[in-house]
């Protein structure tokens, strides 16, 4: 049964009730009030579904914008397709927009091998390729899009796809040739800009994407992750007040975590943990499972020295996420701060090896060979740290050889390690705090002094 049959079904009955009720006996009017209740319960579960595919169609054409243009008017300017493909087509395209996917490939496969040429029906199954993260798949029918059409909004839309696949393979580099060739051929498309924007962000080339998130913006006033990326370059840039007001800006656009979640870490840095726990009690206000939320309150309350709370809303999240790897972590790091080896030992025994492989969590194990003396394997750990790729995680293994050497007294080449450490992450404070206890050892009080006036300064 199709909705337009539904609706009529559903109209005759409401005509009949109103045309009966007066006449009803109570046993009947009970029955007819039970019937209009299971209605209006079945048109607000519709009124759902509408409202969501509703919203994901739209975010599709904001995406892809040649995707606006009727398909009658498209499909007679690239390609004539018979009654039967012409069906077939609409088909596709009506699970694709319902987000079934693999229902939808198969039959847009069967198309673009009876009708090659018909562009449009090889734009939605290189899409439903990409939404199945079938990137070669995709990458193949975007490429040849670029070769067989003549509208720039299909070259363009190509080219954005093809740069969009080469994000998701961390080839960033070949994604921005992309993404600039899709400005070059349509310059109106918002999200080549932004994702231009942030191929630069994550080659932390912060100076130039601030004027692509710009541009993005001009096109789009309303878009709050440009505003959100805006606050995250300033932020690197130490530009605290522009950092707060592009933060701010996009909090007061949508209330999303990831923003929400940017203010309360930023009170964190700043030491200002009783704002963060706020923050963070906004982000489950909207959502009670969002894990980086139960992070943050046990984090914060265990700054604030209130060690029940935090095991409180510690235990909280390990209910909820019993493999998070940041709650695991944070739970050991407790356990050692707690001078609770034994303990530790157990939670060692009861890691999973996907676990056991996660940065911080080897970090953590140098900690606690540190603290049950076995230094040959803290510093083994500590170096296959340094060995990786990412500097946070090389900075990271830095600081714990630092952390190391000073805990067997040998402050020189410490202090060494934790300059290293702040050279690799410039905005950790832990590293230069550290270098000053060095310092203080060597009874050098005025260079331990230095250290910890750029503390300060970075507070």
């Amino acid at each position: 049964m199709n909705h337009q049959q539904w609706a009529e079904i559903v109209q005759s009955l409401i005509e009949k009730i109103e045309s009966e009720y007066a006449y009803s006996t109570d046993q009947m009017r009970e029955e007819w009030k039970k019937q209009l209740k299971q209605i209006q319960r079945t048109c607000e579960e519709l009124l759902v579904t509408w409202a969501t595919v509703e919203e994901s169609v739209s975010k599709i054409f904001q995406q892809y914008p040649v995707l606006l243009h009727e398909e009658e008017d498209l499909i007679e300017e690239e390609f004539m397709l018979d009654e039967s493909s012409l069906h077939q087509f609409r088909q596709g395209q009506g699970y694709y927009e319902l987000a079934m996917f693999d229902s939808a490939t198969p039959l847009l496969e069967r198309l673009i091998q009876s009708e090659p040429d018909f562009l449009l029906g090889r734009v939605f199954l290189g899409l439903c390729y990409y939404q199945q993260n079938e990137w070669n798949e995709a990458k193949y029918h975007f490429e040849l899009i670029t070769k067989m059409a003549t509208s720039n909004e299909f070259i363009g839309m190509a080219y954005h796809m093809l740069g969009c696949i080469a994000l998701q393979d961390s080839t960033i580099q070949q994604a921005k040739k992309q993404f600039a060739k899709a400005i070059s051929i349509f310059p109106e498309n918002e999200d080549s800009w932004f994702n231009l924007a942030v191929c630069h962000y994550r080659l932390q080339q912060f100076q130039d994407a601030i004027p692509l998130f710009f541009q993005a913006l001009s096109l789009n006033g309303d878009d709050w992750m440009s505003m959100y990326y805006l606050s995250k370059c300033y932020q690197h840039f130490e530009q605290k007040e522009n950092a707060a007001f592009w933060r701010f800006a996009a909090l007061e656009k949508v209330n999303h975590p990831r923003v929400i979640a940017s203010i309360a870490q930023d009170h964190e840095e700043q030491g200002e943990y009783e704002k963060a726990i706020g923050w963070y009690r906004r982000m489950l206000g909207q959502d009670r499972k969002q894990r980086r939320a139960f992070r943050g309150m046990a984090w914060n309350y265990w700054m604030l020295r209130d060690s029940a709370s935090a095991t409180c809303w510690l235990k909280k999240g390990l209910s909820l996420f019993p493999k998070d790897p940041y709650l695991l972590s944070l739970h050991f790091w407790m356990l050692l701060q707690r001078g609770r080896l034994d303990q530790g030992k157990e939670f060692i025994d009861r890691i999973s090896s996907q676990q056991a492989s996660h940065s911080i969590w080897r970090a953590l194990l140098s900690c606690f060979f540190t603290q049950t003396g076995d230094i040959e394997q803290a510093m083994e750990i500590a170096e296959q740290l340094i060995q990786q790729e990412k500097k946070a995680v090389s900075g990271l293994g830095h600081y714990q050889k630092g952390r190391i050497l000073l805990e067997i007294g040998e402050t020189e080449q410490a202090i060494q390690s934790f300059q290293r450490a702040k050279e690799m992450v410039p905005n950790w404070k832990d590293p230069i705090f550290y270098e000053g206890v060095c310092h203080l050892v060597q009874e050098k009080p005025s260079q331990a002094r230095d250290c910890w006036e750029k503390i300060d300064f970075y507070l």
